[in-house]
C-alpha cells in the first residue's frame, strides 16, 4: 500500500511534526509546519477519526473512542495494533473512555515496527494507577501500589519511571510486581504543575514542570501557560537539580508527549533551549458540556493554548496562526 505523503514528509523533516484535530465530519488530520510557520498538509486518517489520539512514541499513538476502543496507531503508515478495550481495566467504573482523566499519559518500551516484545504502560483512572499490556495479554495488569496522583511516566535506561505530582520519582521493571519509590524531588516545583519526562539529547532523565492559568467558568477568562521549570534527575544517586539552561536541546511537550532533539541539526528552523508545547489543559476538553452552556470561548474546548517557551528569559512566542480546538483530541507531536 502507498504510503501517505506526510510519511516522507516528517521522514524529511527529522524532527517532530505538529498533527492538529480531526477537521469535522471528516478524516482529515492537518499537519502544522514549524518551517513554513503554517498549515501545510492534510492527511487522511480514518482510524483516528472522532478518537482521541495520545503520543506513545516511536511515531505510534494511542487511539481511545469513547466505547473504550484502544489501538496503537503509526499515523505515517496507518498501521494498526489492536488493544484489550478500556473495560478490562481492572476496577474500572468509568463510562465515557475518552475523557481525559480515564487514560493521561502512554510510553512504550521499544519499537512495535521492530520488536515483537515490548511493554505498553500507560496512567489511567485519574491518574492514580499505572498499567501495562505486553503482546499476547488479553487484559490490562495494574501495577501495586496504586492511588496516586501520576504525572508522567517513561522508559529510562531499561526502566519505567512516573512521577507523581508531589514530586516523588516511582520506578518498575518487568521483574518486579510493585512500584518503588526512588526519591523525591522539590515539592514546590509539582504543586499545581503539569509534568513531563524526558530523555535529553546527552542521556539524562529530566522532568518538566509546567504553570499557568486554569480555567474558571465563572468569568470566562483566558488559559494558559505561565512558565517552565526543568529539573535534572539522577535516579542512581537519587539526586535532583533544577537547571536553567537545556544547552542545545529543544524540548517538545503535549498531550502525552515529550522528546529532545538537538536544534543545531535543524538550522533556523528549531531554537536551542525553547520548550515546545502544545495546549494539555484538561478542563478544556473535559469540562464541555458545563462551560458550553452559556456560550463564549470556553465553550469551544481545549487547543488554543500552543507556542515556544524560551528558558533563558521567560518570554513566549505564541503560535497564532493555528485553529485546532477541539473536545476529543489535543493537537500532538508526531515524531519518527
Amino acid at each position: 500500500m502507498r504510503q501517505p505523503k506526510i510519511s516522507l514528509l516528517i521522514r524529511r523533516l527529522g524532527f517532530p511534526c505538529l498533527c492538529l484535530r480531526i477537521k469535522k465530519d471528516s478524516d482529515q488530520r492537518e499537519f502544522y509546519s514549524l518551517s513554513k510557520n503554517k498549515i501545510n498538509m492534510t492527511s487522511s486518517l480514518p482510524e483516528a477519526k472522532g478518537k482521541r489520539c495520545m503520543e506513545a512514541g516511536f511515531g505510534w499513538v494511542l487511539t481511545v473512542s469513547s466505547s473504550g476502543e484502544l489501538n496503537l496507531l503509526k499515523p505515517l503508515t496507518r498501521s494498526q495494533i489492536q488493544l484489550p478495550s478500556c473495560t478490562t481495566f481492572p476496577d474500572n467504573q468509568d463510562t465515557d473512555f475518552s475523557d481525559f482523566l480515564f487514560i493521561q499519559r502512554v510510553a512504550l518500551s521499544a519499537n512495535p515496527s521492530h520488536a515483537s516484545s515490548f511493554v505498553l504502560m500507560v496512567i489511567h483512572e485519574w491518574g492514580q494507577f499505572l498499567g501495562f499490556w505486553r503482546p499476547g495479554d488479553l487484559t490490562w495488569t495494574s501495577i501495586e501500589p496504586g492511588i496516586h496522583h501520576f504525572g508522567d511516566v517513561r522508559f529510562y535506561n531499561g526502566i519505567f519511571y512516573a512521577v507523581d505530582r508531589h514530586g516523588d520519582v516511582w520506578a518498575w521493571d518487568e521483574s518486579s510486581s510493585k512500584l518503588k519509590c526512588v526519591f523525591g524531588t522539590n515539592p514546590r516545583s509539582f504543586i499545581n504543575r503539569d509534568a513531563y519526562l524526558v530523555e535529553s539529547s546527552s542521556g539524562k532523565l529530566l522532568t518538566i514542570t509546567r504553570d499557568g492559568v486554569l480555567l474558571n467558568e465563572e468569568d470566562d477568562q483566558s488559559y494558559g501557560v505561565n512558565n517552565f521549570k526543568v529539573i535534572q534527575l539522577d535516579v542512581t544517586k537519587c539526586e535532583w537539580e533544577e537547571i536553567t539552561c537545556l544547552g542545545n536541546d529543544a524540548i517538545f511537550v503535549g498531550h502525552s508527549s515529550a522528546v529532545a532533539i538537538v536544534a543545531s541539526a535543524f538550522p533556523d528552523v528549531i531554537k536551542s533551549n525553547c520548550i515546545y508545547f502544545t495546549d494539555d489543559c484538561w478542563e478544556a476538553y473535559t469540562y464541555r458540556e458545563m462551560l458550553g452552556r452559556g456560550g463564549g470561548r470556553l465553550g469551544l474546548g481545549g487547543g488554543e493554548d500552543m507556542g515556544i517557551y524560551h528558558l533563558e528569559d521567560g518570554s513566549i512566542e505564541r503560535f497564532s496562526n493555528i485553529e485546532s480546538v477541539s473536545f476529543i483530541s489535543p493537537p500532538v507531536w508526531i515524531s519518527f
